[in-house]
C-alpha cells in the first residue's frame, strides 16, 4: 500500500506511485524529440525464459550494446547470466507474474490509481 500511496517504509519516504509514473511518462513522451533516450522494456529482455522472445532478447542487449558502446564479445556474458540460481537479474523473471504475486484488490487499487499509465504504456 505504500509503495501504490506513498508514505514511509524502513525510514525511507516513498512518492506515490502515480506520481512517480508521471515523472516516468514525462522521459518517455519527449522520446522522440531527444535521440538519447531508449525505452527499455522488462518484458522485452525477459527472453523465452522469462516468457517473453530471445530474439525480443537478443535484439535489445543489441541495442543497449550499440548505444553504450560496450564490445560484441561481452554480449554472450549478460545474455547467459540473466537468469538462473542466485542471480537477482529480475524480480522473479516472469512475464506478468505480478498478476498471481498480488491480491486482487491491490491489482483494483492500482487499476483505478495508475490505469491511464498502464493504458498509455501497453500494459492493459
Amino acid at each position: 500500500h505504500i509503495a501504490l500511496n506513498g508514505g514511509t517504509y524502513d525510514g525511507i519516504i516513498h512518492l506515490p506511485f502515480n506520481q512517480r509514473c508521471e515523472a516516468i511518462d514525462k522521459w518517455l513522451s519527449c522520446r522522440p524529440s531527444y535521440e538519447n533516450i531508449h525505452i527499455i522494456k522488462f518484458e522485452d529482455l525477459a527472453g523465452a525464459q522469462g516468457g517473453g522472445s530471445d530474439e525480443k532478447r537478443d535484439n535489445c542487449i543489441d541495442t543497449i550494446f550499440t548505444i553504450l558502446d560496450i564490445p560484441e564479445e561481452k554480449k554472450s556474458t549478460v545474455q547467459d547470466n540473466l537468469f538462473g540460481k542466485g542471480r537477482y537479474t529480475f524480480r522473479s523473471g516472469q512475464i506478468d507474474s505480478w498478476q498471481k504475486d498480488l491480491p486482487p484488490a491491490i491489482i483494483k487499487d492500482c487499476e483505478n490509481s495508475i490505469g491511464d499509465y498502464l493504458q498509455k504504456w501497453d500494459y492493459k
